[in-house]
């Protein structure tokens, strides 16, 4: 009887044990698989803010040489005519609302909701946002994942420049 109930004991422990390394094993494939979807959103923000970058700074810029002395008269957001593929300048993405992207993560592929905001931000103060037309703007890329997972939160990632047409691609 007693070799029974230590027979019946070490069964317990031993399958306490395993389970335990089990849980441990799936919380290490679960960390790293969170880890991979948020470098999938940085790397999307990332890639999103050098399209952005490579444009002109404003309009006023496309193809000019030379200082400009003043700052452009063009309100933010796209021109007549433009959409996300014919983008010319830093600001016509203010105006591309959220767009869903799908990008491969390991063997499966995810989605994402990349949102471009522009504003025009004081000169002396990139932290202030201004009300009228200024040689710097600060570009935010916003990168979330759609839908949003059960279980854990979205992945999200945010990156934000400040822009002057002496910083862009193409001036």
């Amino acid at each position: 009887m007693q070799q029974t109930i230590l027979a019946l004991a070490a069964l317990l422990c031993f399958a306490y044990l395993t389970l335990g390394q089990q849980r441990g094993s799936q919380d290490v494939e679960r960390r790293a698989v969170t880890r991979a979807i948020e470098l999938a959103a940085a790397d999307l923000a990332r890639a999103r803010m050098v399209e952005v970058e490579r444009l002109a700074f404003d309009e006023e810029d496309t193809g000019r040489q030379g200082i400009r002395l003043r700052p452009s008269k063009t309100a933010l957001g796209a021109d007549a005519g433009e959409s996300v593929g014919s983008y010319d300048d830093v600001d016509d993405w203010n105006s591309a609302g959220t767009i869903r992207e799908r990008v491969p993560v390991g063997s499966d592929s995810l989605s994402f909701d990349v949102r471009v905001t522009v504003r025009y931000v004081k000169d002396d103060d990139p932290a202030a946002t201004s009300s009228t037309p200024t040689f710097t703007k600060q570009v935010e890329v916003a990168v979330a994942e759609a839908p949003a997972p059960v279980g854990r939160p979205a992945a999200t990632a945010t990156l934000r420049r400040v822009v002057t047409p002496a910083s862009v691609g193409s001036y």
